[in-house]
């Protein structure tokens, strides 16, 4: 990936990274709040990592490079793991002296669903939404992005991986279905 690539990729990440904290910095104009679209920038972060996972296979897969979809998920376990377990491990003793016995269980149970990577659908079947103001009881509820994330890793990338190597010549068509599929799924989801 050349540079110049590298450097638009960064400054999505700005914009998506600016657009986060003018939504938690809660600015109001008239009764009115000013940026109520945070979780856009949230929406930009899965889209370059889309993009960086897409072109990681394919531009691997496209030169005859050896590629390793082992290696590529090592890769992503590295970046994720040690961070979140510190943070899970770190929080443990502010936890137990702090919360009381019910929100020290939803903490706990928070846990499990953080390691295990389903923390997104934790969150949500708990009634919890994004931007919700109870939420900084809830100390591990940032992970749901995260979880979204490995869930994507696994499933996508094998989907892409499988797909470019075995149906190269039916990859962008293998690719718009899954994009509208998706899109479709999404929509009906969201009316509910």
């Amino acid at each position: 990936m050349n540079n110049s690539y590298k450097i638009e990729i960064e400054g999505i990440k700005a914009i998506a990274i600016i657009s986060l904290i003018l939504y938690y910095a809660q600015i109001i104009v008239y009764e009115i709040p000013i940026f109520s679209g945070g979780f856009i920038g949230i929406d930009m972060f899965f889209v370059i990592s889309g993009y960086l996972t897409t072109y990681k296979i394919t531009a691997a897969s496209a030169h005859k490079r050896n590629f390793s979809i082992i290696s590529f998920f090592k890769n992503r376990i590295r970046r994720v793991i040690p961070p979140l377990l510190f943070v899970v491990i770190a929080s443990f003793p502010f936890a137990y002296f702090y919360l009381l016995p019910n929100d020290l269980l939803i903490f706990v149970k928070s846990i499990i669903s953080t390691i295990s990577f389903n923390s997104n659908f934790f969150f949500h079947y708990s009634g919890n939404a994004f931007g919700d103001p109870n939420l900084f009881r809830k100390p591990f509820y940032h992970t749901w992005s995260i979880s979204i994330l490995i869930q994507y890793y696994i499933i996508f990338s094998l989907i892409t991986f499988i797909a470019f190597k075995y149906f190269k010549k039916y990859f962008g068509m293998i690719l718009s279905i899954i994009f509208i599929s998706s899109f479709i799924i999404t929509v009906n989801l969201t009316r509910l």
